[in-house]
């Protein structure tokens, strides 16, 4: 990317990553990878000194639609490599279960949150002996 940008002046690309992208992440790295994390809303790459930001990830994917329809927005077809993998799909279904269980349509949104709200003293990483 950085070499696509390359003598543009662009310094500042916006991913459309929201809120469900986030949860999905986040579940599947505690599964997967046994960490704790996802990808953050902005990461500076100082070699090809380009920012990444990602606006959208406070805001749930039926939002995001519903808002393109009314304001009538141009539809950009990228479909992402990883959207139909069956780690993806399946923590989409975890959450969507999760959303039916507890009768809330907000998780995705309130994972998003969470992981600002990082209450670091919680965390093993901080154990004297591990």
């Amino acid at each position: 990317m950085a070499g696509a940008l390359k003598g543009t002046g662009i310094r500042k690309v916006a991913f459309g990553h929201h809120a469900d992208d986030v949860a999905e992440t986040l579940f599947m790295n505690v599964v997967f990878k046994r960490r704790l994390g996802s990808f953050t809303p902005k990461v500076e790459i100082p070699e090809g000194e380009i920012i990444i930001i990602r606006p959208l990830v406070y805001l749930d994917g039926p939002l995001i639609k519903r808002l393109h329809t009314y304001f009538k927005l141009p539809a950009v077809l990228h479909i992402c490599p990883y959207e139909d993998t069956g780690a993806r799909q399946s923590m989409r279904r975890a959450i969507s279960g999760i959303e039916e269980q507890l009768e809330m349509k907000d998780f995705s949104r309130m994972v998003a949150s969470a992981l600002e709200n990082v209450d670091l003293s919680s965390m093993w990483m901080n154990l004297q002996d591990k």
